[in-house]
């Protein structure tokens, strides 16, 4: 397992108790890597103004950057205590909504957003819930993103496509190199990612509707 779900968990599991540590702490935590690139939103195929909902968020460092690129992104975390972090740092002022929630719970209705996006979502991959989110990425105008780095992918890739074929989705892989630090780096470099994305249309709007819509 990719020792930043440990970490994460751990650091999820002691801000809870203690909160007042979050403003000192947040800037020592990030995700995998933290994009610095002016062309991101092309090369992962977002459009600037478009809605997204960003599931698994983590420290935040992926929605923050798609947020300054000019998507409208609402961040979510099964994690109270990153929820917590979150919206006490200065990456969550730029997020429409912050809210704890299991990603496979959201959207719950139709259109709400253009795409669902996350980035390596890996605790999510052992239980149902990582199918879940692909399946309510179908209620949106657009359908779900989700990006990888090469040393992950095989762990993700497998589990996207599966979901595609079985429900007829039109799926694209693409392999890019994105503008960025690394976790605890301080320099930019080009690091390899992939980009995963399911794209919705009418009938899988509707079926998704049926199920998960009262």
């Amino acid at each position: 397992m990719d020792s930043t779900i440990n970490t994460g968990w751990f650091e999820a599991k002691e801000l809870q108790g203690v909160r007042w540590l979050v403003p000192f702490i947040y800037p020592l935590l990030h995700q995998a890597t933290r994009p610095k690139d002016q062309d991101l939103l092309d090369k992962v195929g977002l459009s600037s103004g478009e809605d997204v909902l960003f599931f698994a968020g983590y420290h935040g460092d992926w929605p923050y950057a798609l947020s300054r690129a000019g998507c409208n992104v609402t961040y979510i975390d099964l994690s109270d205590g990153l929820v917590e972090l979150v919206r006490r740092n200065g990456r969550g002022r730029n997020f429409v909504e912050i809210f704890a929630a299991d990603g496979g719970q959201h959207p719950n209705m139709a259109a709400a957003y253009d795409w669902s996006m996350s980035f390596e979502p890996l605790p999510m991959r052992d239980t149902d819930s990582l199918h879940r989110a692909l399946e309510r990425s179908l209620l949106n105008r657009k359908g779900g993103k989700i990006v990888v780095r090469p040393k992950t992918e095989g762990l993700i890739i497998p589990i996207v496509e599966s979901f595609a074929a079985e429900k007829g989705a039109e799926y694209r892989l693409d392999r890019i190199n994105i503008s960025a630090k690394r976790k605890y780096g301080l320099s930019v470099e080009s690091i390899p990612h992939t980009v995963l994305t399911v794209e919705t249309n009418d009938e899988l709007r509707r079926e998704a509707s049926f199920r998960y819509c009262p």
